[in-house]
């Protein structure tokens, strides 16, 4: 089950670049994570607090703002 992630979900100032770093990491951690427009982790995850907890945890580190 994979998602997206842009600019927009890291905060102002977020660049594709630091979308890349984070997609690369957060893959590294199991998640299937893409870049750009989609389904993003919030709808993907919807039915899954737990999941939906744990992936937001692994973001946080990218979150600017």
């Amino acid at each position: 089950m994979g998602f997206h992630i842009n600019e927009s979900h890291l905060g102002p100032g977020a660049t594709k670049k630091d979308v890349g770093e984070a997609i690369y990491e957060l893959e590294g951690l199991g998640w299937e994570v893409q870049y750009g427009d989609g389904p993003t982790w919030k709808e993907v995850l919807a039915s899954d607090p737990d999941e939906l907890a744990a992936f937001e945890a692994d973001l946080e580190p990218f979150i600017r703002g």
